[in-house]
């Protein structure tokens, strides 16, 4: 099984990062065996990811052993939703093979307390700077 982390941490909720990194494991029980490329994809929805619809991001084929911090560079990322992905590996023989499904959820992204007020006693309320 593949570990699949965004921002270090597994299926996070709340990231405010418009640029998350990605990263991954490799569960290779052949002595020798490597990472030569990889293509993360990612969807707005797991049933659209299954079917390899990536309407966020396709990175494409990209011939490198990296596995950790892999920045995304998708359409913009939305507030307050969950988004999902999947890497693809191909090993040093040519092997391609697919992780399961990990997911991210976006934060507020700044859009949070806008507008707001502490909330605190009316100033004719307050006597010797204590209620």
């Amino acid at each position: 099984m593949f570990k699949l982390q965004t921002d270090k941490l597994d299926n996070p909720v709340g990231i405010d990062n418009d640029s998350p990194v990605f990263s991954w494991i490799i569960p290779f029980r052949e002595c020798g065996q490597l990472q030569t490329a990889y293509r993360v994809m990612v969807s707005s929805s797991e049933e659209e990811l299954a079917q390899n619809i990536f309407d966020i991001w396709d990175s494409g084929k990209i011939d490198s052993d990296e596995t950790l911090f892999i920045k995304y560079q998708g359409k913009k990322l939305e507030a307050s939703t969950k988004y999902f992905w999947k890497v693809s590996i191909w090993d040093k023989d040519g092997v391609c093979t697919t992780t399961e499904t990990a997911s991210f959820e976006t934060g507020l992204m700044g859009e949070g307390f806008s507008g707001a007020e502490f909330i605190s006693a009316p100033k004719d309320k307050i006597i010797n700077d204590k209620y």
